[in-house]
């Protein structure tokens, strides 16, 4: 399956055999000789051919052009209940809620906003490659998830495990609010306490606010900060 485009390759265990493909069911058939393109859902035929040998017999597949639901259609599809797994959405990233785990939970809607918004429940990065920090995610960024849908009490929402396919990042220039975070520390809180929660921007300081008081700029002084118990740190850059 595939959002855009594919890359189509075909390959033969007979050394210098010929392949050629067709993509209308074998009514018409092109010599292959590079790997070649494919932008809508399309069936590939292929055979091979050599001198002094009996042909192949044609083997086929379905390359399928993925439509994602947008979020609305997506809580509709929910309130129908049926085949929620597997499921495809695009929504622009309206709110980061927290990271654990190599995931983070955040939320997307239509426009960005908080209207109208589902719930990606401890989502995976692209690919499902775990992500390190909250900061992994901007607001604004729009993305493609995959998953199984679900509504959870009064939440519509992705269940734990899904995964980003495509991302189209908020630039750096427009980034003004990346999270709030609610962090769990004891006493003797050290930096390396902070590497799961933050990461350095390459593209401008991220400053942080704990409590709505104190504007701080570097981990000893989030350190200096941290009570005991809960603290809400406003991530900004």
């Amino acid at each position: 399956k595939f959002l855009e485009s594919t890359e189509v390759t075909i390959i033969c265990g007979t050394e210098d055999a010929d392949i050629q493909y067709s993509t209308d069911g074998g009514t018409n058939w092109s010599d292959y000789s590079a790997p070649f393109t494919l932008t809508e859902t399309t069936t590939v035929t292929a055979k091979a051919t050599k001198d002094g040998l009996t042909d192949s017999d044609p083997a086929s597949k379905t390359f399928t052009k993925i439509t994602p639901m947008t979020v609305a259609e997506a809580i509709d599809y929910i309130d129908e209940g049926e085949n929620l797994t597997g499921q495809y959405v695009t929504g622009k990233i309206s709110q980061i809620d927290s990271y654990a785990s190599g995931a983070i939970t955040y939320w997307i809607s239509d426009d960005g906003t908080t209207t109208g918004q589902m719930e990606v429940y401890k989502g995976k990065g692209l690919n499902s490659a775990n992500l390190s920090a909250v900061t992994d995610l901007n607001v604004g960024d729009v993305v493609t998830v995959y998953g199984t849908l679900q509504q959870y009490g009064t939440t519509y929402e992705f269940s734990a495990g899904s995964s980003i396919i495509a991302r189209t990042e908020l630039p750096a220039s427009d980034i003004t609010k990346t999270a709030d975070v609610t962090l769990d520390f004891k006493n003797g809180a050290t930096d390396a306490d902070l590497t799961d929660y933050f990461t350095t921007s390459s593209t401008g300081a991220i400053t942080y606010t704990v409590d709505d008081e104190t504007i701080i700029e570097n981990a000893e002084e989030i350190i200096s900060a941290l009570k005991v118990g809960t603290t809400t740190v406003t991530v900004s850059q």
